[in-house]
């Protein structure tokens, strides 16, 4: 990757009731169609010390050098999704669809799917 280049990474999570009311792999397919993105990873704790372990290896090698966060409330977990001069985008899928939406309903999943785009 050359200076010019930016890599985005989309980190799904599905915990928390996420992965039981949506489709975190169709979210994962949209993200790769709609915005070219080579890098997604879908975890069963986004917040857990592997999964973030797993997003600073990412970084420190260069295969991505910003990301978004599809998981809790973007007040929640701060500190856990902040890494030093890196640009984190997060998307609200627990409070704003996961926790106030039927689960695995169509309008659910354009929620979410509109939640990632935003």
């Amino acid at each position: 990757m050359t200076a010019a280049q930016k890599s985005s990474g989309l980190y799904l999570c599905e915990g928390c009731g996420i992965g039981q009311a949506i489709d975190a792999e169709a979210l994962e397919r949209l993200a790769r169609s709609e915005f070219k993105l080579t890098h997604c990873v879908r975890h069963a704790s986004l917040c857990s010390e592997d999964a973030l372990a797993s997003m600073r290896r990412d970084l420190a090698a260069g295969t991505i050098d910003r990301l978004a966060v599809a998981a809790c409330s973007p007040r929640m977990m701060t500190d856990r999704f902040h890494f030093d001069g890196i640009p984190v985008v997060r998307a609200n899928l627990r409070e704003h669809v996961a926790w106030s939406q039927p689960a695995r309903t169509e309008d659910t999943q354009m929620l979410a799917s509109d939640q990632v785009r935003m």
